[in-house]
């Protein structure tokens, strides 16, 4: 499908810049590239280590008190 090649595209993108992290605004997309990461990662040479976070929880995670 469409959406699985997107996904597959955006997490090799996010792989080619050495992030460890995508981030995503998208509960949806969240969903999606978590189970593309932990169903399809080693046979199509994606990183299943690359996590997959919320953006607003990113901030939150990462503000200074």
């Amino acid at each position: 499908a469409l959406s699985e090649i997107m996904r597959h595209d955006r997490i090799k993108q996010a792989m080619e810049t050495g992030a460890q992290t995508l981030l995503t605004a998208c509960p949806k997309c969240q969903m999606h590239f978590r189970c593309t990461l932990s169903t399809k990662a080693e046979e199509s040479g994606l990183d299943k280590n690359l996590k997959v976070k919320d953006l607003v929880t990113y901030v939150a995670e990462n503000l200074e008190d």
